[in-house]
């Protein structure tokens, strides 16, 4: 698990606020881990992000919506899960997570 806090800076503005991953999980080696093991919660409102619903992370920013009107000095706070399979070959895997505010209503 791994904690992330996400400080909303939009000046005149308020900010909708996307996440996505640019795909599976890897190691140097190109062991994959499939993004679907890859899960997220958020809120805006408590620092230790409840994990009460988890959200399959995607390779699109439509598809992860996060925030919504957004006021200046606002949080988002983000909690990510992995969920290994028994037989996965063990090693450091990587991939990007991209966070994307635009102005609210906009798309990404």
């Amino acid at each position: 698990m791994t904690l992330y806090t996400v400080h909303i800076s939009a000046t005149g503005t308020t900010a909708d606020v996307y996440i996505m991953a640019d795909g599976d999980l890897m190691t140097a080696g190109e062991d994959r881990l499939g993004l679907g093991n890859e899960t997220f919660s958020f809120n805006a409102t408590n620092s230790t992000v409840p994990s009460g619903n988890n959200y399959s992370l995607t390779t699109s920013f439509s598809d992860n919506k996060i925030g919504s009107n957004m006021a200046d000095d606002s949080y988002i706070y983000l909690k990510f899960f992995l969920s290994a399979p028994s037989g996965q070959p063990a090693g450091t895997y990587r991939n990007n997570v991209t966070i994307k505010a635009v102005p609210y209503g906009y798309s990404p």
